[in-house]
């Protein structure tokens, strides 16, 4: 991954959780860096906290890694566009969506 590839270049990770106190254990168990947690909420307004981290995160020539729901990945990934960012700095992964079943 980019950060096994350049150790001094940026890389933060963002995921949407239900139970951010549960998540955090598990991330620090298993030795995560930089990992910001956002606490799903039923107005999605989280999302709105997610892209306001980003524009400090995009000044610091940070890489990506989004993960959570397909619709906020897309939404986050639209707005690293906007900034500017390469596809060489986003890697992305979503894992659910309403709905939708089967996904990995």
């Amino acid at each position: 991954m980019v950060a096994e590839e350049d150790p001094k270049r940026p890389v933060s990770c963002f995921f949407e959780v239900r139970n951010p106190t549960g998540a955090r254990l598990v991330i620090d168990r298993l030795g995560f860096c930089d990992v910001a947690l956002f606490a799903r909420d039923a107005g999605d307004m989280h999302v709105a906290e997610m892209e306001t981290a980003l524009s400090t995160l995009v000044a610091q020539g940070a890489s990506f890694v989004l993960t959570g729901k397909a619709g906020t990945i897309q939404r986050l990934r639209r707005t690293l566009k906007q900034h500017g960012v390469s596809s060489a700095q986003l890697a992305t992964k979503a894992y659910w969506t309403p709905g939708k079943t089967g996904m990995d």
